[in-house]
């Protein structure tokens, strides 16, 4: 192949992994270091035509790699030079994994033909080149969804009775208008399944009447001992489909996200639905209970 076309491609390729690795850093390209930088990694190109020391041959490759991104990026800190020099590689790897790929799945032999980009084959860089970009892509939604999701997801502990609790992911849910019918204080809605086992057996039995076929679910609270009957109440809701009920049960939280805390005793609406699909949470918090801030420092005094 013409020294030309190697130049032309190795460019590119710099080009390309350059502006991808801007991209998922977030950084600003000025065109003129832009291309500066492109030029400089040329030089690497030096050491594939020139026989030296392995040693030597991979300092030299690092050191043209290190000064093609700094002035890319016109970066002065040797932190934020490393880091970007780590994603610009970690990039180009991902590249070299897909184009491995693309030769075998094409049947052109990638073990033993050296990964030689031809003119016959050279189609194989963009398709590559555009692979990495839609798999980014992706990844940067999903990494976007988790961010979302971690502004409004806290650490939830129930517990009913000493020594038996569980701990699952709540979700700050502004539309969660449920109200304890006795005290009017705001529930917090959670999966039964996620709280059964931790409940005495009494209330277990309760749970499985067929509470919810009746238009007066109260009755069944007449069972039960006073202890556990003076903790449970029926939560009526309007839905779409009318008038229903959920049980309610008293339980000690503990609501908990990085320096926050909260912790009380709070009525627990239970659903037997699953509230959602990919299991990042289990129940849904009110408003209220996060702007009741009780920090540890003012539970501790």
């Amino acid at each position: 192949m013409y020294i030309d076309i190697i130049l032309l491609l190795n460019g590119g390729l710099d080009a390309f992994l350059v502006i991808v690795t801007a991209y998922i850093l977030k950084k600003k390209l000025l065109p003129a270091n832009f291309v500066v930088g492109i030029l400089i990694g040329e030089f690497s190109l030096a050491f594939e035509f020139v026989e030296l020391n392995f040693l030597v041959n991979l300092v030299g490759k690092i050191i043209v790699g290190l000064l093609m991104i700094a002035v890319s990026f016109k970066i002065k800190r040797v932190g934020e030079l490393i880091k970007t020099f780590f994603c610009y590689n970690f990039t180009a790897a991902l590249l070299g994994g897909i184009v491995y790929i693309l030769f075998e799945f094409l049947g052109m032999n990638a073990k033993t033909s050296n990964l030689q980009i031809t003119l016959q084959n050279i189609f194989i860089l963009p398709v590559s080149a555009l692979l990495l970009l839609i798999g980014y892509l992706f990844w940067n939604k999903i990494q976007q969804k988790n961010l979302v999701y971690d502004s409004v997801l806290y650490d939830l502990e129930v517990q009913f009775e000493e020594n038996n609790s569980i701990e699952v992911k709540a979700l700050l849910d502004t539309g969660n208008e449920l109200r304890d019918p006795l005290t009017m204080r705001p529930v917090i809605i959670m999966e039964e399944s996620a709280v059964f086992n931790v409940l005495p057996e009494e209330i277990k039995t309760l749970l499985m009447q067929p509470w919810d076929k009746t238009d007066n679910p109260w009755q069944f609270l007449w069972k039960l001992e006073n202890k556990y009957a003076s903790k449970i109440v029926f939560i009526a809701a309007r839905g779409i489909n009318g008038k229903s009920w959920f049980p309610g049960i008293h339980f000690k939280v503990k609501v908990k996200k990085d320096d926050y805390y909260w912790e009380g005793t709070v009525t627990i609406a239970l659903v037997r639905i699953v509230l959602n699909a990919e299991g990042r949470f289990r129940a849904l918090l009110n408003l209220e209970h996060i702007n009741s801030k009780i920090v540890r420092e003012e539970i501790a005094s």
